[in-house]
């Protein structure tokens, strides 16, 4: 489990050296955990993108600002994360939809809805591979 750790760290010094965050402090250590599971990681930034939609429709018809708007992110990736994968698995036996956690996707949506969704991604991709190239020199 170093990919947690490093990915805390790195991402530290990727948002420092950038200015973008790769989705949350915890994020690209588990993505950088399942990598080798890309469906799980394919899976996670698709609610995270749907999250980010429909936040951007909620704020259209609420006010959403502060620890509000970051509830309302995390609520709804946890939400999605829950509701749509039943659904989809439900409706087919080919491959199983599966998020890495149900924070993670709210994580990366709040990061995406302030900063756009390409710096976010970029972020997380640079991050990850860092992650996952440090884990490889250290074991």
């Amino acid at each position: 489990m170093p990919e947690i750790i490093l990915g805390i760290v790195i991402a530290l010094f990727v948002y420092e050296a950038t200015g973008f965050s790769p989705g949350g402090i915890i994020t690209a250590g588990y993505i950088a955990l399942f990598i080798s599971h890309w469906q799980f990681n394919l899976a996670t930034l698709a609610m995270a993108l749907l999250t980010v939609l429909m936040v951007k429709f909620l704020s259209k018809h609420m006010v959403l600002y502060g620890k509000r708007l970051f509830a309302v992110y995390l609520f709804t990736g946890l939400v999605l994360s829950q509701l749509i994968p039943q659904v989809l698995n439900s409706a087919t036996t080919d491959f199983d939809i599966s998020t890495i956690g149900y924070v993670l996707p709210g994580l990366i949506a709040k990061d995406m809805g302030g900063q756009g969704i390409v710096p976010t991604i970029g972020a997380l991709v640079l991050t990850v591979g860092l992650v996952k190239i440090a884990v490889f020199a250290i074991v």
